[in-house]
């Protein structure tokens, strides 16, 4: 026999309005809460039907302002749609990833989706030696190290900050120095009042620089790409433009931003385009509070004057991280061009 499961989807306002007896979705429920999932399941009796109560704040969207709501119906899903805007739609991509979390919560197991379509299955209670796994480490050692704060530094337009949602519910700082991206950053941040983001670069020494600007992004560097990235990844990731952007030291940003002694547990992630050991070495007298570590490492140079990647872990490891997981970002030809290095400090 198939079991029939439907997804409902609503803010906590919207559910309010819901005709409950009308659809029968609610009656003689058992509620669990799903800690940083920041929903409430709900499994009613006598129907094959699973309830999702995801909070507002965490799914992004806005129901106030009058907002008509309306249950939509598939065979595979019911959710709850605002029709005051464009933010209020939720994708079925959004809802499968939903439904994933809730699914991973009740079998005890993590889901990781790789290429084409294979995937991993890790058991939740041994994440830490899950080590062909990036987001199994990541929570792992994100829990580990009892995290309260993330520095997002080279956010782009949120990409790693939204990833980082599927894992952690506490503070994210991203920091993302050019223009447009830090406008679809804001963007993307939506109302989520423990995620900030601020418009300038990171470095050893306070000042103006110059960035070299891409079609692509993700490529834009203080560092002048080569001929190898331009071969490799194709003229979008060459600079096409500059701005002048602002550079601080991030003991200085962490003295404003953190006080009164708060928020030591911190995830330095960096993904700055060849300049991240130049931001690591402006963490000054605040190195302390750093207990995890993300740096992307080149294997194969792709701006002029990069630092090599052995370099990169010996400052690393000189500062007291160790390495507990190197994840390929892209390959060429069969050798990987750059990894996301995972580091640590000891418990």
């Amino acid at each position: 026999m198939h079991t029939q499961v439907s997804l409902f989807i609503a803010d906590q306002a919207t559910l309010c309005d819901c005709d409950r007896s009308r659809h029968g979705l609610f009656h003689e429920t058992t509620r669990h809460t799903l800690g940083a999932e920041r929903c409430d399941l709900a499994y009613v009796n006598g129907q094959d039907v699973c309830c999702v109560f995801v909070h507002e704040r965490w799914l992004n969207t806005s129901v106030s302002g009058g907002g008509k709501n309306r249950l939509i119906r598939s065979r595979r899903a019911i959710l709850t749609r605002s029709e005051s805007g464009p933010e209020g739609v939720y994708s079925m991509s959004a809802i499968r990833k939903k439904a994933q979390r809730i699914v991973e919560k009740l079998a005890g197991v993590d889901f990781e989706h790789k290429e084409g379509k294979s995937f991993f299955v890790i058991d939740s209670a041994k994440r830490e030696e899950a080590w062909y796994s990036y987001r199994s480490m990541l929570r792992s050692v994100l829990e580990s190290h009892r995290i309260d704060h993330v520095l997002d530094v080279g956010a782009n337009t949120g990409q790693f900050g939204r990833m980082l949602r599927s894992v952690y519910s506490g503070r994210i700082s991203s920091f993302e120095p050019v223009s447009k991206s830090f406008q679809e950053l804001t963007a993307k941040i939506g109302p989520d009042s423990d995620w900030r983001a601020y418009n300038f670069a990171l470095g050893s020494s306070e000042g103006t620089q110059t960035i070299h600007v891409s079609a692509s992004t993700v490529f834009s560097s203080l560092l002048k790409s080569n001929d190898y990235c331009a071969s490799k990844f194709g003229e979008r990731s060459v600079g096409i433009r500059e701005e002048l952007i602002q550079i601080r030291r991030l003991d200085a940003v962490l003295d404003e931003l953190v006080a009164n002694g708060a928020h030591r547990n911190i995830f330095l992630k960096l993904d700055t385009q060849g300049f991240d050991t130049e931001v690591f070495k402006g963490l000054g007298s605040r190195l302390d509070d750093v207990r995890v570590l993300q740096s992307e490492i080149s294997l194969i140079p792709i701006y002029d004057n990069m630092p090599h990647w052995t370099d990169s872990i010996a400052l690393y490891e000189g500062a007291g991280f160790g390495v507990v997981g190197m994840f390929p970002v892209n390959w060429d030809d069969g050798q990987i061009v750059e990894y996301d290095c995972l580091l640590t400090r000891k418990l």
